[in-house]
């Protein structure tokens, strides 16, 4: 699992690409100066990338009471956490993108908590997700089946 992370900053361009494998995560991270270093990390196998787990949701078979547990891992902060996701029943939202029927699903890592909101039709994508970490509300802008 290959990643990249671009972020624009007034200074510069930002990047940081991973890549996953084996129980390992390999960053190569490019400052705003266009300064390049690599770091390999350990970390669980079945470890995902942090900022994917909203897309991984899309693919559990949700359902009202379903419960997992699943390692996540932010690169560059090296933040690794064990979150339990559990689906907390299903909740009408509206979000700039319209009105959707959703499962309501609360992410514990005991530290923080955060809630994501996947709609219940196929493809089943994902409506609104609070950030604990940065404090962020993400909602969906737009939609086309």
């Amino acid at each position: 699992q290959r990643q990249m992370c671009i972020r624009d900053r007034a200074g510069g361009v930002e990047r940081v690409t991973t890549t996953y494998e084996s129980g390992q995560v390999d960053m190569e991270l490019t400052t705003t100066e266009d300064v390049t270093t690599y770091q390999r990390v350990r970390i669980p196998s079945d470890a995902r990338d942090r900022r994917t787990v909203g897309m991984l949701l899309r693919t559990l078979p949700l359902e009202a009471g379903y419960a997992a547990h699943l390692n996540r891992y932010l690169p560059v902060a090296d933040l690794l956490d064990r979150v339990t996701l559990s689906v907390k029943g299903s909740e009408e939202v509206t979000v700039p993108a319209g009105t959707f029927d959703t499962w309501r699903i609360e992410l514990d890592t005991r530290a923080a908590q955060e809630e994501v909101w996947i709609a219940t039709e196929p493809p089943y994508p994902l409506i609104k997700y609070t950030d604990s970490l940065n404090g962020g509300l993400f909602e969906l802008e737009s939609f086309t089946p």
